[in-house]
């Protein structure tokens, strides 16, 4: 899908990414709920919710240097880990980065407690985390009207599957009218010429397959409440682009793994169940349908092709390669859980 064009000055570039599980939380004191961003640097926002906490939405801000430049992207979706990699990703490269999290009684921040712990991206001001809600519009308008970003990564959702037949209207709130939320908040803020959206979408979409490799022109069909709130979240951002003029392009990534991923998903209880396994603390390990056939990689490498768009364009025109090949992903949860299970046997 072509992303369209842009109008964003090359010294100013804002994403917006929302991800519906744990991956960037901080504590209560780290939250800057109402310090703008820095105005002479261009801005990269990131949206960032989560299933149980609570990080909604990340902004980042890239350095002066960073240029503009127009991608094709595929279609699909972000799981939690991505925006604790994303910001990684965009902190490398000199982005300052804002987060926005939902209010809680608890705060997890074992995936950004790293980069807190670095005084270049925390005490030097590059990372910044506001409250608000996917749910909540004002909070929207007010973050992005405050950011001013020019880059915009839709990540959020209430992405597990089973979970979307319990909660399917709160799953179509955050990732359905979620979507919409943030598209009308960049249109109020007056940012529709200026900003460019990135919506993670999913490969849940193709659901019951019409074909085998799917591609971008592969008939949807998506089998559960989930997959049809991403699929209004889909055609939404396909309506704004071409209703107003706007840079807003779909992304669809299959499954993609870390150790950073949630512990409910089935390669971290394959990994954690092996590691107690090896360490005596538990027998055998139980799956449920062993039928289901998914596309694994690395969540580091597909946090980098965000950027980068189409994967296989990115190939030939950019030279981009995986850089974690499968074994690699699976040694490195493995390393991970191992570690783990050692130290909390309970966890």
């Amino acid at each position: 899908m072509n992303s369209g064009d842009s109008t964003c000055s090359a010294d100013r570039k804002v994403a917006l990414l929302t991800d519906y599980e744990d991956d960037l939380q901080e504590s209560e004191h780290n939250i800057e709920s109402e310090q703008s961003a820095d105005e002479s640097q261009p801005n990269f926002l990131i949206e960032n919710e989560a299933e149980i906490s609570y990080i909604d939405d990340l902004l980042a801000i890239p350095p002066a240097h960073a240029h503009d430049q127009d991608v094709d992207m595929p279609v699909d979706n972000k799981p939690p880990q991505d925006g604790s990699y994303l910001a990684e990703f965009l902190l490398a490269k000199g982005y300052e980065v804002h987060g926005i999290i939902r209010r809680a009684s608890t705060f997890n921040t074992v995936r950004i407690q790293h980069l807190y712990a670095d005084p270049k991206s925390h005490r030097q001001g590059r990372m910044k985390l506001h409250y608000g809600d996917m749910t909540d519009s004002s909070c929207l308008v007010k973050i992005i009207s405050t950011v001013k970003p020019s880059e915009i990564y839709n990540l959020a959702a209430q992405s597990h599957v089973k979970v979307s037949f319990d909660l399917s209207e709160y799953t179509a709130e955050v990732d359905a009218v979620g979507t919409l939320r943030l598209l009308d908040a960049i249109r109020t803020s007056g940012l529709d010429k200026q900003v460019k959206f990135y919506q993670a979408s999913t490969s849940e979409l193709y659901g019951k397959v019409q074909e085998v490799p799917q591609k971008e022109t592969t008939p949807f069909y998506p089998r559960s409440p989930y997959a049809c709130a991403k699929l209004y979240g889909y055609w939404i951002v396909v309506n704004y682009r071409e209703a107003y003029n706007m840079f807003a392009c779909n992304g669809i990534l299959f499954n993609h793994e870390s150790p950073r991923r949630g512990e409910s998903f089935v390669t971290r209880k394959i990994t954690r169940s092996v590691s107690k396994i090896a360490l005596g603390q538990l027998e055998c390990l139980e799956l449920g349908n062993l039928d289901s056939k998914r596309d694994w990689g690395h969540a580091k490498d597909y946090v980098e092709d965000l950027l980068l768009g189409d994967p296989s364009k990115a190939k030939e025109k950019f030279g981009w390669t995986p850089k974690v090949t499968f074994k690699e992903l699976v040694k490195d949860m493995m390393d991970s859980d191992l570690e783990l299970m050692k130290k909390n046997p309970a966890a």
